[in-house]
């Protein structure tokens, strides 16, 4: 029943991933609700169908009889792993790179916000993704401490410190060119 039978929870995430890239937050977010396990055994009803622990990710759930919606090899750390990476990498848009945070947002228009917490080795970010205008991804505006930043990285911080960061979502300005 895996790959060949049932929603394979690594393409499902894969799929996730494209779309936040694409920047489409709202519905990278619905793939990601799709094949969360808390969304699926919020009921009882729905616990009993789903056959499995809510808070592990497992490797896919059947989409054919017998058992259509029952999780199937649960603790399956690499699914678990490429949904971590679509929540926070995709949706969120918080990556890693050479000792810096870059903050691209690819959130639910529907939201307007977000706030996340990012513990480093030896500091901690407090992180507001502000979105006004409900545009879900654009350019990002960052301020430290009420300080604007430029560009879309923030360095972690050191020393035990924690920094307060703004990352504020703008429309991005498209520049029209007359053709020669």
């Amino acid at each position: 029943m895996r790959e060949n039978g049932g929603q394979y929870t690594h393409a499902a995430a894969w799929l996730g991933l494209a779309h936040a890239r694409l920047g489409d937050g709202d519905r990278a977010y619905e793939i990601f609700d799709l094949i969360n396990p808390i969304r699926r055994t919020v009921s009882r009803a729905g616990a009993d169908l789903y056959r499995a622990e809510p808070y592990v990710m497992p490797a896919d759930v059947r989409g054919a009889d017998p058992g259509i919606g029952e999780a199937g090899w649960t603790w399956y750390t690499g699914a678990a792993g490429w949904t971590w990476q679509l929540a926070v990498e995709g949706i969120l848009g918080l990556s890693l790179h050479r000792g810096t945070l870059r903050i691209s947002p690819r959130i639910p228009k529907n939201w307007g916000g977000a706030q996340v917490r990012v513990n480093g080795p030896d500091g901690m970010l407090i992180i507001t993704i502000d979105d006004p205008e409900h545009l879900g991804t654009g350019r990002v505006e960052l301020a430290v401490e009420g300080c604007p930043v430029g560009g879309d990285c923030i360095a972690l911080p050191t020393g035990g410190r924690k920094h307060r960061v703004t990352a504020r979502l703008r429309r991005v300005k498209v520049a029209i060119t007359a053709a020669s």
